[in-house]
């Protein structure tokens, strides 16, 4: 599905453009978790939440130099 980018996603694709890879729009958060990491149920939980919201499976691509939003149909998370 593709469809036309906000004004807002526009100027954030626009930042991009001029610092390609920048984090200056992210908001780091950091947890200590205790006890052991079941690793596949976290990678399957995560993909769940990922299937579910089209926004995490969102990719932005450039058609005649505008911004357009490619929802992918999957993405699928492997954490190593």
């Amino acid at each position: 599905m593709r469809c036309p980018a906000s004004f807002s996603q526009e100027q954030l694709w626009f930042i991009d453009q001029l610092e390609p890879g920048s984090a200056v729009y992210n908001v780091p958060l950091a947890l200590r978790l205790k006890g052991e990491l079941d690793l596949p149920r976290l990678t399957e939980s995560l993909n769940r939440v990922i299937a579910r919201h089209d926004a995490l499976r969102t990719v932005f691509v450039a058609e005649q130099g505008v911004p357009v939003q490619v929802v992918l149909p999957e993405l699928k998370l492997a954490l190593a």
